[in-house]
């Protein structure tokens, strides 16, 4: 190794160490902000809903669904409070037998976090979600035609064309939270929310542009299925709506922070979390420390140390 070094090209010997140095830069970093995560963990007080200041806070509880349509994961269609899906096509448009994501997209539902002093009404949008559970699996459609159970194992990784990655969060998981916490009111009777649908889906109706959003396979026409789907994003947009002129002193919301905090959604518990960001912390020290012992070693071979 040490004969390849000594031989090789300015450019090969540069574009290596440059490698390893940058690479050992960015590992570091990546243990700093692990160190941080874990340590804004453990700092911050875990606060009780019936009891929680306004502003950004940490929360343990139980999540629940709320009233209304359950929520159901599209590949799998598990029932579930939040979910994430990706499709990748291997080699996509470039055919290089890479895998190209194709389609992705997360829930927009709102849930409940149940601690036993009260709940709150949380609004995942823009969260850093650890899920409880998922799955990869592999066919040869764009849209799955068989479940993880079928379509998983080595065989299938090497020879199907499209691999689908799904993410789960199910009711009744315990949950550790981040986020920002705010208490609001709503006036008894004013709140129509079947009303409220209606009306908007009535506006889309006359929006060609916003109907055309729902016609996932493109025949013209939204059928009994993709407006099931509308409805649905209405009525998400409806209870966002709510929130933001509410006056019920007894409903509380945690979102994303108005600052750069993180908004962390971890399912497990606050030790769980710190273990791993601390594993991750521990795994990243380590490897920049290699890497820039690596670029030392690449120094003092050309005998620039």
């Amino acid at each position: 190794m040490r004969e390849f070094i000594v031989e090789a090209t300015p450019e090969a010997y540069f574009g290596l160490l440059s490698v390893c140095a940058a690479g050992g830069l960015i590992a570091l970093l990546g243990a700093l902000y692990f160190s941080m995560r874990a340590r804004r963990a453990e700092d911050l007080p875990t606060s009780r809903i019936r009891s929680a200041a306004q502003g950004y806070v940490e929360l343990e509880g139980i999540v629940r669904l709320m009233p209304g349509p359950k929520i159901v994961a599209p590949l799998t269609h598990t029932p579930c409070v939040w979910w994430r899906y990706a499709i990748y096509e291997r080699g996509g448009r470039d055919r290089d037998g890479t895998w190209t994501l194709v389609e992705e997209h997360a829930s927009d539902d709102l849930f409940l976090l149940d601690d036993d002093s009260g709940a709150c009404i949380v609004d995942a949008e823009g969260a850093n979600v650890t899920p409880t559970r998922r799955w990869t699996w592999y066919g040869d459609f764009w849209k799955p035609r068989v479940g993880p159970k079928f379509g998983s194992g080595p065989w299938n990784a090497m020879t199907r064309p499209f691999k689908y990655v799904e993410e789960l969060i199910h009711a009744g998981d315990p949950v550790y939270m981040l986020g920002w916490f705010r208490s609001q009111t709503t006036v008894a009777g004013t709140l129509d929310e079947a009303a409220e649908v209606g009306l908007l889906l009535a506006e889309w109706k006359r929006d060609k542009q916003k109907m055309a959003l729902f016609d996932v396979n493109k025949d013209g026409q939204v059928d009994l299925k993709e407006w099931e789907a509308a409805r649905r994003v209405a009525l998400q947009q409806v209870r966002r709506e709510q929130l933001q002129r509410a006056t019920d002193p007894d409903l509380h919301v945690l979102c994303r922070p108005p600052d750069r905090r993180p908004y962390l959604i971890h399912s497990g518990t606050q030790e769980a979390l710190i273990r791993r960001a601390r594993g991750y912390a521990l795994l990243a020290f380590l490897l920049g420390a290699a890497l820039w012992l690596a670029a030392a070693w690449l120094l003092g071979v050309r005998g620039f140390a």
